[in-house]
C-alpha cells in the first residue's frame, strides 16, 4: 500500500467508542466492528470483535482473544453485553471492512498478523530484523492511526 491509499483508508475509517459499536453493529447486522487493545509496553495484543447475526438482531456478540506477540499460545472467550470486561468498553472500534481490503478472519491467526492486517503500511513481522524493531513500528503506527482515549 503506498502512502496515498494509507491516507485514503485512514481518512475513511470511522472509529466507535464501544456504545457506538454496539448501536452500529444492530443497524448493520453481519458487520464486524473490530477493537483492538495494544497498550505500553506494547508485547500483547488483545482483539475484540462486536457482531450481530442477521437472523436475530436484537442479540450481540463480543468475541476476545489476546496474548503476548510472537507466542502461538493465547486466550479466547466470548460475552454477552451483560459480562463484557470494563477493558472492552474503554478501547475504540472500527468497521473490520474499513481495515482490510480482503475479507479475512483475524480470529486464530497472530497478533503480528493482525497489527499488519489493520495498521496501514505496516510490514509483516518476519520483513523486520528483530522482534523488537516490529513492535516499535508496530506501536508508532498504532498510536499514529487508531483512535485512542
Amino acid at each position: 500500500m503506498d502512502l496515498r491509499e494509507s491516507n485514503v483508508m485512514f481518512n475513511k475509517t470511522q472509529f466507535f467508542s464501544f456504545d457506538e459499536a454496539v448501536s452500529a453493529s444492530k443497524a448493520e447486522p453481519g458487520v464486524d466492528f473490530l477493537g483492538l487493545r495494544f497498550v505500553e509496553p506494547y508485547r500483547r495484543l488483545d482483539i475484540y470483535s462486536i457482531s450481530t447475526d442477521a437472523d436475530d438482531a436484537d442479540y450481540v456478540n463480543v468475541q476476545y482473544e489476546g496474548g503476548e506477540l510472537f507466542d502461538l499460545g493465547g486466550e479466547e472467550d466470548c460475552f454477552d453485553l451483560e459480562d463484557v470486561p470494563d477493558q472492552a468498553k474503554k478501547i475504540f472500534y472500527a468497521r473490520l471492512h474499513d481495515l482490510t481490503k480482503e475479507n479475512v478472519s483475524l480470529f486464530g491467526t497472530v497478533g503480528e498478523y493482525v497489527l499488519h492486517a489493520v495498521l496501514p503500511e505496516l510490514k509483516p513481522a518476519d520483513q523486520f530484523s528483530s522482534e523488537a524493531e516490529f513492535v516499535k513500528e508496530a506501536s508508532t503506527r498504532f498510536k499514529a492511526f487508531w483512535r485512542q482515549s
